[in-house]
């Protein structure tokens, strides 16, 4: 049943895998750093969920309260991690927009270079 399954996931196209890995990491990212803010600052979810949104979208309104030292630590790793995370997920959606829009074009490039020869 689950060989199965790991077959399935890796017979995608890969730009529906990459889309799934990238939506994996991003929820991901969520889940840890919300758990995070629950046991180092001891917030509750929904304001462990909140510092996390408010972080990994840049927009730093304000701390639900002052953050300790670990949780200054805390809050720069995760933006520096939430860089990586965001880039490859704007270099997945980049891909599939341009490989769909410019995929006719990639097959009809060697059929003209290959009557040349």
């Amino acid at each position: 049943m689950i060989t199965k399954r790991l077959i399935r996931f890796y017979r995608m196209p890969s730009n529906i895998l990459s889309l799934r890995i990238a939506i994996l990491l991003l929820l991901g990212e969520i889940f840890i750093a919300t758990a995070g803010y629950v046991w180092i600052e001891e917030y509750s979810l929904v304001e462990a969920f909140y510092m996390v949104i408010i972080t990994i979208s840049t927009v730093g309104f304000t701390e639900v309260q002052p953050l300790s030292d670990a949780g200054r630590l805390f809050t720069s790793v995760l933006i520096v991690v939430n860089i990586g995370v965001i880039a490859y997920v704007l270099a997945v959606l980049v891909t599939i927009s341009l490989k769909e829009k410019y995929s006719s074009a990639c097959t009809i490039i060697p059929l003209l270079t290959a009557s040349v020869y």
